[in-house]
């Protein structure tokens, strides 16, 4: 996939299925292990946990804008609320205590890509509309989502949701603008 193709979706998004999850991403299914991915903070939502693992590995490419990405590491203590999550959303047990170190920031721009495996906690930190390519790694074992947030509210999701035309609109719009020189 390359800026031009990217710029083309962007340019027609209403012709393709849109998810909003609420730490900031709308995502679009590219092929069954690939899916576009836009960033910007009006899609966040305060109460969605944004420091997670995943269920597979996957290689993300940063398509057009600037990643930062915050790795963690697991270690004693307890500062943390910890849930299990299987790829389908399904809770798999009680909420936990954890403790989390972080780990030195990564920042990528343009063109460039980093792999990371399903064991390792991030939090992803994008510029507003960033858009990149995340292709799951699917042969790789299917893990439990590790899910991590502060406070003494409990567990309250963060299922994807069809994001609305206006979302569509303005998101995609904002990308154009940002990163794409004479976007219409």
């Amino acid at each position: 996939m390359n800026k031009t193709y990217v710029r083309k979706v962007l340019e027609n998004p209403h012709d393709r299925l849109w998810t909003v999850q609420g730490f900031g991403k709308m995502a679009t299914n590219i092929t069954e292990n690939a899916r576009l991915h836009v960033w910007d903070r009006v899609l966040v939502e305060p109460r969605v946990p944004a420091i997670h693992s995943h269920s597979w590995d996957f290689k993300s490419t940063i398509l057009a804008g600037r990643m930062r990405n915050l790795r963690f590491r697991e270690i004693d203590g307890v500062t943390w609320n910890r849930i299990l999550v299987s790829s389908a959303g399904a809770v798999m047990g009680p909420t936990e205590r954890a403790a989390l170190t972080e780990l030195p920031l990564d920042i990528y721009g343009e063109g460039e890509s980093y792999v990371q495996t399903s064991e390792e906690i991030h939090l992803s930190l994008p510029e507003d509309g960033t858009a990149t390519l995340v292709e799951w790694q699917r042969e790789s074992p299917e893990r439990l989502m590790r899910i991590f947030w502060r406070g003494n509210r409990p567990w309250e999701g963060a299922k994807p949701r069809r994001a609305t035309a206006e979302e569509i609109r303005n998101v995609t719009q904002n990308v154009l603008d940002t990163w794409f020189e004479g976007s219409p």
